[in-house]
């Protein structure tokens, strides 16, 4: 039996540090995953910069070929650029981004018949993390013209197109094209 009096001081003590432990590990716990959150939403931020990165390394890559249809070697790879800073659209450098680009030959794995460039984009960051994108694109031949020339004159005479001259494809010249008569 319990005595009328009998003193209970140290419960309320007792009670008062387990809450205020309670609250401290609640809001350390709260600390914790906000910023997990935010070092999460900062992984995000530097995958989708390296991926748009990647993606503008390949139009480069592109852009190369179609000004420069040599730029890829017969064989094997050729570097392009190698560890190279990346700049957004105003031409700000993206900080801790490289790039590196890559052209050579590729066949076709699908079965399709032709010759293929490929250009391989590889954009890394400070802490090694990699985005690797490779874009095929079908290599053109010279065959397909029915007219191809280098320069439109030959010994001084200009070589004009008339007297119902047809060409039955596409033409192609390096010079200016003159038709009618000469």
């Amino acid at each position: 039996t319990m005595k009328r009096g009998f003193s209970r001081r140290g419960s309320a003590l007792i009670l008062t540090l387990v809450l205020t432990l309670s609250l401290a590990s609640l809001a350390t716990s709260a600390i914790y995953l906000g910023a997990n959150d935010q070092m999460l939403a900062l992984t995000y931020d530097q995958e989708r910069n390296m991926r748009y990165a990647a993606e503008a390394v390949l139009a480069m890559g592109k852009s190369t070929l179609n000004f420069d249809p040599l730029a890829a070697p017969d064989t094997g790879y050729r570097t392009v650029l190698n560890n190279a800073t990346v700049k957004d659209a105003n031409g700000t450098p993206l900080p801790g981004l490289t790039a590196s680009m890559y052209l050579g030959p590729t066949s076709s794995n699908t079965g399709q018949f032709g010759r293929f460039v490929s250009v391989v984009a590889i954009v890394q960051n400070q802490t090694g993390a990699q985005v690797i994108r490779r874009l095929e694109l079908a290599r053109e031949s010279f065959a397909k013209f029915a007219y191809w020339s280098n320069q439109e004159s030959n010994n001084g005479t200009t070589i004009y197109f008339n007297n119902n001259d047809q060409l039955w494809g596409p033409v192609w010249s390096n010079d200016q094209l003159h038709i009618g008569s000469g």
